[in-house]
């Protein structure tokens, strides 16, 4: 089968070997040869046909690698190689478009939606929010390279962004805007890290099975005078983005620590 070129048949050599670990290893090679990310991996008919083992054998061959995160299956569509998991370190105050680039990935947007709302309770008491005051809320499906990465929401208070709405985004980067048209800059920020389970609607636009993991850091950030600027929801695929942060002890003198 053409689909197969280059899958060599090691499946049944090694007497000690178990037969879905020899079919794992063959796969694993076959995808650092001959595949990129986002090619799909033959179906597991043809795998089955092709190693001359049982569905049981390859579905297990298969899911050794989507435990290790090679690979990703997408209902409906089939199973796909996946790139290096992104490494999100927040060394420094960047935005999200700024963390994609720092990987190597161009950032963009598919889907934006953007208006004035009134807010929930929570969003309202982190922006300290006077009664009445309204937030431009803003909606992304933000993408990284050609994959659907995360669903991001923003609240920004109103009153420091006049004509937001009207004007709409003008930059990829939040950041961007808020600096270059109304010279709101973040100079800290405080993120909160949680492990969710995507939504049937999220799992739509993620391109993932229902039911997945997602990682969703919600951020609250500050301008330099302690002003709250932003509140934001960012809701990223587990099997492709990942949250690192180091830790240094003060007591111990800087020449002294580990590189």
């Amino acid at each position: 089968m053409t689909v197969l070129a280059g899958l060599t048949h090691k499946a049944g050599r090694e007497a000690n070997t178990p037969l879905y670990q020899q079919v794992s290893r063959a796969l694993r090679e076959y995808i650092a040869a001959s595949l990129k990310p986002n090619d799909m991996i033959p179906t597991e008919p043809e795998l089955e046909a092709h190693f001359g083992v049982s569905r049981a054998t390859v579905r297990r061959a298969v899911d050794d690698l989507v435990d290790d995160g090679l690979l990703a299956r997408r209902q409906g569509a089939g199973t796909f190689v996946l790139g290096p998991k992104m490494t999100y370190e927040p060394a420094k105050l960047a935005s999200w478009s700024e963390s994609i680039r720092a990987l190597g990935q161009t950032p963009r947007t598919r889907t934006t939606r953007i208006q004035e709302v009134n807010g929930p309770t929570w969003v309202r008491e982190r922006l300290r929010l006077a009664p009445g005051e309204s937030i431009v809320w803003i909606w992304r499906l933000r993408i990284a390279g050609e994959e659907p990465m995360s669903v991001m929401v923003n609240y920004v208070p109103s009153r420091l962004t006049p004509g937001l709405v009207e004007r709409g985004l003008e930059y990829e980067s939040l950041y961007d805007a808020l600096r270059e048209t109304y010279g709101h800059t973040p100079s800290r920020a405080e993120d909160e890290v949680e492990a969710k389970l995507v939504t049937d609607d999220e799992a739509a636009l993620l391109s993932v099975a229902p039911g997945s993991p997602l990682i969703e850091v919600r951020r609250t950030a500050y301008l330099a005078d302690e002003t709250p600027m932003e509140v934001s929801i960012v809701r990223s695929r587990a099997d492709r983005y990942r949250y690192r942060t180091a830790f240094v002890d003060p007591t111990v003198p800087s020449s002294r620590r580990p590189r």
